[in-house]
Protein backbone atom coordinates (compact mmCIF):
# COMPACT_ATOMS: atom_id res chain seq x y z
CA UNK A 1 0.00 0.00 0.00
CA UNK A 2 1.28 4.00 -0.26
CA UNK A 3 0.42 6.00 1.91
CA UNK A 4 0.45 9.45 1.29
CA UNK A 5 4.28 8.70 -0.09
CA UNK A 6 5.73 10.28 -2.89
CA UNK A 7 6.49 7.86 -5.82
CA UNK A 8 9.38 8.25 -7.91
CA UNK A 9 10.18 6.05 -11.28
CA UNK A 10 13.65 4.83 -11.86
CA UNK A 11 14.26 6.42 -14.94
CA UNK A 12 16.67 8.55 -16.43
CA UNK A 13 14.43 10.73 -18.58
CA UNK A 14 12.76 13.66 -16.65
CA UNK A 15 9.03 13.19 -16.50
CA UNK A 16 6.85 15.66 -18.43
CA UNK A 17 4.44 17.61 -16.86
CA UNK A 18 0.90 16.17 -17.22
CA UNK A 19 -2.10 18.24 -17.93
CA UNK A 20 -4.02 19.23 -14.83
CA UNK A 21 -6.91 21.84 -14.24
CA UNK A 22 -7.16 24.09 -11.08
CA UNK A 23 -11.03 24.55 -10.08
CA UNK A 24 -11.92 26.88 -7.73
CA UNK A 25 -15.62 25.99 -6.02
CA UNK A 26 -17.69 27.43 -3.10
CA UNK A 27 -20.19 25.62 -0.85
CA UNK A 28 -22.86 26.93 0.90
CA UNK A 29 -22.02 27.83 4.52
CA UNK A 30 -23.00 25.10 6.52
CA UNK A 31 -20.81 23.08 4.12
CA UNK A 32 -23.35 20.29 3.53
CA UNK A 33 -22.90 17.86 0.71
CA UNK A 34 -22.62 20.04 -2.94
CA UNK A 35 -25.17 19.86 -5.51
CA UNK A 36 -25.44 20.77 -8.74
CA UNK A 37 -27.39 24.62 -7.60
CA UNK A 38 -24.70 25.23 -4.95
CA UNK A 39 -21.74 24.21 -7.26
CA UNK A 40 -20.15 27.48 -8.96
CA UNK A 41 -16.71 27.15 -11.53
CA UNK A 42 -14.89 30.81 -10.67
CA UNK A 43 -11.82 30.18 -12.83
CA UNK A 44 -10.09 27.06 -14.98
CA UNK A 45 -6.87 26.87 -16.02
CA UNK A 46 -4.84 24.42 -17.91
CA UNK A 47 -1.74 23.83 -18.57
CA UNK A 48 -0.14 21.31 -21.78
CA UNK A 49 3.22 19.96 -21.43
CA UNK A 50 6.39 20.25 -24.30
CA UNK A 51 4.81 18.20 -27.09
CA UNK A 52 1.32 19.37 -26.45
CA UNK A 53 2.29 23.07 -26.68
CA UNK A 54 3.83 22.38 -30.16
CA UNK A 55 0.89 21.42 -31.58
CA UNK A 56 -0.86 24.59 -30.03
CA UNK A 57 -1.07 27.85 -32.09
CA UNK A 58 -2.54 31.61 -31.35
CA UNK A 59 -4.30 30.17 -28.03
CA UNK A 60 -5.91 26.82 -30.49
CA UNK A 61 -5.50 23.29 -30.37
CA UNK A 62 -3.89 21.63 -32.70
CA UNK A 63 -7.76 20.44 -33.93
CA UNK A 64 -8.81 24.04 -34.49
CA UNK A 65 -7.82 26.32 -37.51
CA UNK A 66 -5.85 29.05 -36.43
CA UNK A 67 -7.80 31.21 -39.09
CA UNK A 68 -11.79 31.49 -38.38
CA UNK A 69 -13.83 33.01 -41.41
CA UNK A 70 -15.15 36.66 -40.35
CA UNK A 71 -17.88 36.28 -42.84
CA UNK A 72 -20.28 33.31 -44.06
CA UNK A 73 -19.21 32.25 -47.71
CA UNK A 74 -20.47 33.92 -50.67
CA UNK A 75 -21.75 31.97 -54.12
CA UNK A 76 -19.16 32.11 -56.71
CA UNK A 77 -20.64 35.34 -59.14
CA UNK A 78 -20.34 32.62 -61.83
CA UNK A 79 -22.72 30.31 -60.22
CA UNK A 80 -25.22 33.00 -59.87
CA UNK A 81 -27.55 32.89 -63.18
CA UNK A 82 -28.69 35.46 -64.98
CA UNK A 83 -32.05 36.43 -64.75
CA UNK A 84 -34.61 39.18 -67.21
CA UNK A 85 -37.73 39.96 -66.21
CA UNK A 86 -39.63 42.07 -68.74
CA UNK A 87 -43.49 43.36 -68.74
CA UNK A 88 -45.02 43.75 -72.09
CA UNK A 89 -48.32 44.88 -73.23
CA UNK A 90 -49.19 43.05 -76.61
CA UNK A 91 -51.96 44.47 -78.49
CA UNK A 92 -53.86 42.81 -81.43
CA UNK A 93 -53.55 44.32 -84.99
CA UNK A 94 -57.17 44.71 -85.32
CA UNK A 95 -59.17 45.90 -82.50
CA UNK A 96 -57.98 47.96 -79.16
CA UNK A 97 -57.44 44.86 -76.78
CA UNK A 98 -54.47 44.57 -74.74
CA UNK A 99 -53.14 41.91 -72.97
CA UNK A 100 -50.46 42.53 -70.03
CA UNK A 101 -48.21 39.60 -70.52
CA UNK A 102 -44.93 39.09 -67.83
CA UNK A 103 -41.62 36.96 -68.66
CA UNK A 104 -38.96 35.98 -67.34
CA UNK A 105 -35.75 34.21 -68.72
CA UNK A 106 -33.28 32.64 -65.80
CA UNK A 107 -29.92 30.64 -67.61
CA UNK A 108 -27.85 28.22 -65.83
CA UNK A 109 -24.93 26.26 -66.95
CA UNK A 110 -27.29 23.11 -68.27
CA UNK A 111 -30.59 24.35 -68.54
CA UNK A 112 -32.97 27.60 -69.12
CA UNK A 113 -35.76 28.76 -67.36
CA UNK A 114 -38.76 30.72 -69.21
CA UNK A 115 -41.56 31.80 -67.43
CA UNK A 116 -44.62 32.94 -69.33
CA UNK A 117 -47.57 34.82 -67.64
CA UNK A 118 -50.99 36.21 -69.20
CA UNK A 119 -52.32 36.27 -64.94
CA UNK A 120 -50.35 39.25 -63.41
CA UNK A 121 -47.03 36.89 -63.12
CA UNK A 122 -48.66 33.97 -61.51
CA UNK A 123 -47.34 30.85 -63.07
CA UNK A 124 -49.50 27.54 -62.28
CA UNK A 125 -47.88 25.35 -65.03
CA UNK A 126 -44.50 23.75 -65.50
CA UNK A 127 -43.28 21.65 -68.45
CA UNK A 128 -39.97 20.10 -69.44
CA UNK A 129 -39.00 20.25 -73.05
CA UNK A 130 -35.96 17.99 -73.82
CA UNK A 131 -34.26 18.19 -77.19
CA UNK A 132 -31.50 16.09 -78.17
CA UNK A 133 -29.55 15.47 -81.55
CA UNK A 134 -31.12 13.27 -83.81
CA UNK A 135 -28.94 10.10 -84.26
CA UNK A 136 -30.47 9.54 -87.90
CA UNK A 137 -30.74 12.78 -89.47
CA UNK A 138 -28.06 15.44 -88.77
CA UNK A 139 -28.86 18.79 -87.94
CA UNK A 140 -32.12 18.01 -86.64
CA UNK A 141 -33.47 17.92 -83.25
CA UNK A 142 -36.00 15.30 -81.13
CA UNK A 143 -38.53 16.41 -78.53
CA UNK A 144 -39.62 15.29 -75.83
CA UNK A 145 -42.27 17.21 -73.72
CA UNK A 146 -43.48 16.29 -70.04
CA UNK A 147 -45.95 18.25 -67.95
CA UNK A 148 -44.05 18.56 -64.63
CA UNK A 149 -47.40 20.35 -63.01
CA UNK A 150 -50.26 21.70 -64.04
CA UNK A 151 -53.09 21.47 -66.83
CA UNK A 152 -52.29 18.13 -68.60
CA UNK A 153 -55.32 18.85 -70.89
CA UNK A 154 -54.27 21.97 -72.91
CA UNK A 155 -51.94 21.16 -75.94
CA UNK A 156 -51.47 25.30 -76.51
CA UNK A 157 -49.33 24.68 -73.52
CA UNK A 158 -46.83 21.78 -75.24
CA UNK A 159 -46.99 23.87 -78.23
CA UNK A 160 -45.39 26.97 -76.74
CA UNK A 161 -42.69 25.07 -75.17
CA UNK A 162 -41.73 23.16 -78.51
CA UNK A 163 -41.69 26.60 -80.39
CA UNK A 164 -39.52 27.91 -77.95
CA UNK A 165 -37.09 24.97 -78.04
CA UNK A 166 -37.15 24.74 -81.80
CA UNK A 167 -35.75 28.35 -81.98
CA UNK A 168 -33.32 27.96 -78.68
CA UNK A 169 -31.19 25.08 -80.52
CA UNK A 170 -30.06 27.38 -83.35
CA UNK A 171 -28.08 29.05 -81.25
CA UNK A 172 -26.42 25.99 -79.78
CA UNK A 173 -22.83 24.68 -80.49
CA UNK A 174 -22.90 21.00 -82.87
CA UNK A 175 -24.23 18.12 -81.01
CA UNK A 176 -25.27 19.96 -78.17
CA UNK A 177 -28.59 19.50 -76.37
CA UNK A 178 -31.35 21.82 -74.69
CA UNK A 179 -32.99 21.36 -71.44
CA UNK A 180 -36.15 24.02 -71.49
CA UNK A 181 -38.14 24.57 -68.26
CA UNK A 182 -41.07 26.51 -69.10
CA UNK A 183 -43.50 27.58 -66.77
CA UNK A 184 -46.69 29.36 -68.42
CA UNK A 185 -50.80 30.59 -67.79
CA UNK A 186 -52.56 31.90 -69.99
CA UNK A 187 -55.62 33.51 -70.07
CA UNK A 188 -59.10 31.03 -71.07
CA UNK A 189 -60.58 33.65 -73.67
CA UNK A 190 -60.21 34.00 -77.07
CA UNK A 191 -57.48 36.67 -76.85
CA UNK A 192 -55.19 35.23 -74.58
CA UNK A 193 -54.65 31.99 -76.85
CA UNK A 194 -54.76 34.13 -80.46
CA UNK A 195 -52.43 32.84 -83.00
CA UNK A 196 -51.04 36.41 -83.10
CA UNK A 197 -50.41 36.77 -79.21
CA UNK A 198 -48.87 33.01 -79.67
CA UNK A 199 -46.04 34.64 -82.62
CA UNK A 200 -45.27 37.96 -80.35
CA UNK A 201 -44.69 36.20 -76.89
CA UNK A 202 -42.48 33.69 -78.53
CA UNK A 203 -40.89 36.41 -80.26
CA UNK A 204 -40.35 38.13 -76.85
CA UNK A 205 -39.17 35.13 -75.33
CA UNK A 206 -36.02 34.66 -77.98
CA UNK A 207 -34.93 38.39 -77.92
CA UNK A 208 -35.05 37.87 -73.90
CA UNK A 209 -33.22 35.10 -73.86
CA UNK A 210 -30.77 36.76 -76.72
CA UNK A 211 -30.28 39.67 -74.59
CA UNK A 212 -29.44 37.47 -71.47
CA UNK A 213 -26.66 35.74 -73.39
CA UNK A 214 -25.05 38.48 -74.14
CA UNK A 215 -24.73 40.09 -70.36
Amino acid sequence: TINNQQHTVGTNQALSKPKTKQMTMTTNKDQEPLSLKDLVITSVTETFDDDDKKGVKDGLPRSVPSTVPSSPALPVPSSIPVTLTRSFQITLSEGDAVISTDCFVQLFSDRVFMGISQMKGRIGNYLLCQAEPSQVKPKTFEYEISNLLGAREDPLLSVFARRIAEVLVQFLPPMESLTLILGISLQNNEMGRDPEVFRSTVDIMIKLYVEAMNR
